[in-house]
Formats: C-alpha cells, structure tokens, sequence
C-alpha cells in the first residue's frame, strides 16, 4: 500500500502554502473561471522563493500536482496523520480550498475530508484533539457546498496545524484560546488580527510579525482584500509603521501586506482613494534618513501605478504619483 511522503519536503510544503497559485485552473475549465488555464509547457508558478531555492534540495512538486498525489495516498494508500501534519501536506490540502477553480476545490475538499475520517477513526496521538478542533471549526464555517475559503483563512488554519504541532511555538497558547473560545470560525472576520496586532502578552512585537507575515501570505484574492477593509487593517499598517513600535523588521513585513494589498483591485483602490498611499509614500521617501527601505517603497508606488483602479483616478491622483516617482528618484541619489 502507498504510504510514503518522501518526495515532499516540509520546506517545499512550506513555500507551496506561502504561494499556492490560488487562481490556476484545470486544462477544461475556461478562462473566465478565475485564471489562465494551465498547460503542460507552462507549469504553476510558486514564487520567486521556491525558484531562487538551492537546487541541491531536488526538484519542487507544483501545486496540483502535490494535490492530486496527495488525495492518491488519501484514497488509495495508508495515512500517518502526524507526519502529514508535520511535513506540511495537510496545510497544503487546506490552502487548495481557496481555489478559483471549482475542480481544483473539489479535489481538496475531497481531500481534507479523507484526513478528517483518519483523524477521527485513526490511531490517537498527543495533538490530535487540538488538530480535529481546528479543522472542524473551519468546517462548521463552510455554509455551502464546494465554498471558495479566503485565502486568509486558509493559509491561517495550514500555519496552525504547524503550530499545533509544535507545542513550544510561541503562538501555540494564543492559537489553541482562539480556537476554543468560538464555536466555529467566522470567515468575515480576519483570523486572530486584534489579538496578535494589539497584543497584551509578553512578547508584542513577535506576536505582529507573525501576524504580519500570515497577513502577506494570505492576502491573495479580492474577497481578502474586502475582509481586511472591514477590518481597517490597511490604514492600521500605514499608521502603526510611522510609529515609534516599528522596528525595521516590521517596517519591511507592513510593506509586504501592502504590496500583497495592492495586487488586488480593492485593495489597491482602497489604498490610493481612501488612505492616502501616495502622500504617505512621499512622506517615506522624502525622510532623512530613510525609515522603510527604498527598493520596497519604490516596489510599492510601481504597483499602484500599475493597478487598473489607478487609471480611473483624477489628474490630481496621476500627478501626486510623478510627484511621488521624482521623490523616489531624488532618494536613490542621496544613497
């Protein structure tokens, strides 16, 4: 019987969870249903981490292909639920819910209800209620069949299964409350932001960055854009990193959840209509010395420029980035 997960590497896993291709589709499906459509001579791409990685770790599974191995074994082989978690498959079962494409989600569906029936009826181990909570609370979430889960969501409960099994991580005390206190998740809301952003534990500044960096690998589509509107995370980003709280390190992971911000249309409509991104750019790139790097800043204004809402906006919108493109220009030679 199959049994073995040796061909994917927990690290492999690990980027595919941070950059899983959310809009790819399956070679029948048309273009209209959320991406390009994939062909064997262009394979899925899974970002400039997995591409820059040493090549002395052998060769990277893409996303589709994990998800299809994967519910093979589900289906066909023996399931070590321990070493799925650990290794990062069922992260990566999770973040295929996210899907645009309709096949792709049904196969993960398929797939993590497979691991959930293991769970229940397989040997017990020590993280196993801990696992089975988190993964019901997200399932009694899902109202209607084959629901697309924001990518917030799903990239929040595949970093908590690494967490829950990883009793000394920092995060493992909050994460294991969190679940605990709803009965269910609300996928409206964005996972653990106020507890982590505003927190009152010992240790406030790595509780942001690691919400930082959930909020940078989450943030793909634009239902995840509207969630974090609704939360006000983006004006909470530009204010919190002119604060005297931002370190460098969380100066660059603000700018991270902002770029990833601007790649969505609401996202980047958000920013140059209603936050003011252009003026706070020039406020960054004007200071002396510069408190955010510039490459990242620059990556930032280029993005909004390129954003399709940035061509509805009035003249003044247009001049206020040239403005912004002289200031950058003016900080590149001072460097």
């Amino acid at each position: 019987r199959l049994e073995s997960l040796d061909w994917l590497r927990a690290s492999h896993a690990r980027e595919l969870v941070r950059s899983f291709p959310v809009d790819m589709l399956l070679p029948a499906e048309p273009a209209g249903c959320g991406g390009e459509p994939l062909s064997a001579s262009a394979p899925l791409e899974g970002g400039e981490a997995v591409a820059r990685a040493d090549a002395a770790e052998g060769p990277r599974p893409d996303a589709l292909g994990s998800l299809l191995v994967l519910r093979c074994l589900l289906r066909h082989g023996r399931c070590d639920a321990p070493r799925w978690i650990s290794k990062g498959a069922a992260g990566l079962l999770v973040v295929g819910l996210s899907a645009a494409s309709p096949s792709a989600r049904s196969l993960a569906y398929e797939a993590v209800a497979a691991l959930m029936a293991v769970l229940r009826n397989g040997p017990s181990f020590r993280e196993r209620p801990h696992v089975v909570r988190l993964l019901r609370s997200l399932q009694d979430a899902i109202t209607k069949p084959n629901l697309r889960v924001p990518s917030l969501w799903s990239v929040f409960v595949a970093h908590g299964l690494a967490i829950l099994a990883q009793p000394h991580h920092p995060q493992y005390k909050a994460l294991n409350n969190y679940i605990l206190t709803r009965a269910f998740f609300d996928l409206s809301d964005v996972p653990m932001f106020f507890h982590c952003f505003h927190s009152g534990s010992s240790t406030p500044r790595d509780d942001r960055l690691w919400m930082l960096a959930l909020l940078s690998h989450g943030l793909r589509a634009e239902e995840d854009a509207r969630l974090c509107g609704g939360r006000h995370v983006l004006e909470l980003l530009l204010g919190f990193s002119d604060s005297s709280l931002a370190d460098p390190p969380a100066r660059r992971a603000c700018l991270a959840v902002l770029l990833r911000a601007s790649g969505t249309a609401d996202g980047a409509s958000a920013l140059l209509s209603k936050h003011g991104i252009l003026a706070w750019l020039r406020m960054q790139l004007c200071a002396s010395p510069l408190s955010s790097p510039l490459l990242e800043l620059v990556a930032l204004l280029a993005a909004l420029v390129r954003s399709p809402p940035f061509a509805s906006l009035a003249a003044a919108t247009h001049a206020e980035a040239g403005r912004a493109l002289c200031d950058a220009i003016a900080a590149a030679r001072a460097v």
